[in-house]
């Protein structure tokens, strides 16, 4: 069953994409930066016009673990006043927790709740393929450290845009809460009619999940640099790497925050 998306009123809204533009300076100032490059940032981000293509391929209860973090937080008084913001938090699962006592193997994966029911909470298994107009724009300095450290330093812009994106993801109601997580790519030859999780084995489907996520298909990345001589091969090089370490970034950032176990949750829905 395909889902159609009132993608205009998404794209528009200037609240999601700040908030989204907000999110991603907030994981790139985790990121371990190479020593030629310094303050890297998101400086605009357009959602486009293609709306991705979701597909629903299952529909059923929530898994324990979104109900887990419900609980932790009902415990530790988190979460009791809500300020109505859809706001996009990344929480890693407590099971995912180094040196925790919770921690789950590949001999007991993911599986739809059987000890919660609430009246409104659902979840869908959505197999969705973003082949996106999406624009990114990300600025930093390029650092020349020879002879002396931080001996040049140039401005770089950087436009990333032709998103690809095929995927099985998970999508939860719980509480007023909404949780997203990838499960798994999807190759072009792939008979998704015949998937694990549309005959309801998700056991299956996620014990492979570590080997099949990859999430990023195709990313494009163009480079406009600040004043510089053209014959500097150094420079141009050193460019190159940037664009590769972005585009790396952005790969493991999302496979890291939104892959399961993890995922992106919005609040006060």
């Amino acid at each position: 069953m395909s889902l159609e998306v009132n993608w205009e009123q998404i794209a528009s809204s200037e609240a999601i994409r700040e908030q989204l533009v907000y999110w991603l300076n907030d994981q790139l100032k985790g990121v371990e930066v190479p020593k030629y490059l310094a303050d890297i940032h998101v400086t605009s981000l357009s959602l486009g016009s293609k709306a991705p293509e979701i597909t629903i391929r299952d529909i059923g209860k929530p898994f324990d673990d979104f109900y887990d973090i419900e609980e932790e937080r009902a415990g530790t008084g988190e979460g009791d006043e809500d300020d109505g913001r859809v706001a996009p938090t990344s929480t890693p699962m407590k099971h995912q927790t180094s040196g925790s006592s919770d921690q789950t193997d590949a001999s007991n994966p993911i599986s739809p709740s059987t000890s919660h029911d609430h009246e409104n909470d659902m979840q869908f298994v959505t197999e969705i393929k973003y082949d996106s107009d999406i624009c990114v724009e990300v600025a930093a300095q390029l650092l020349m450290n020879y002879p002396a450290e931080k001996f040049i330093s140039l401005p770089v812009r950087l436009k990333l845009s032709d998103l690809l994106i095929h995927t099985l993801a998970v999508v939860a109601y719980v509480n007023h809460r909404v949780f997203i997580s990838l499960l798994c790519d999807i190759s072009e030859n792939e008979d998704t009619d015949n998937t694990e999780s549309h005959s309801g084995n998700l056991r299956a489907l996620s014990s492979k999940t570590a080997s099949r996520i990859d999430v990023v298909k195709r990313l494009k990345v163009e480079s406009e640099l600040g004043s510089y001589e053209p014959d500097n091969g150094s420079i141009l090089r050193s460019v190159g790497k940037i664009e590769t370490f972005l585009v790396d970034t952005i790969r493991n950032l999302l496979v890291q925050e939104v892959g399961w176990p993890n995922w992106i949750e919005f609040q006060g829905l």
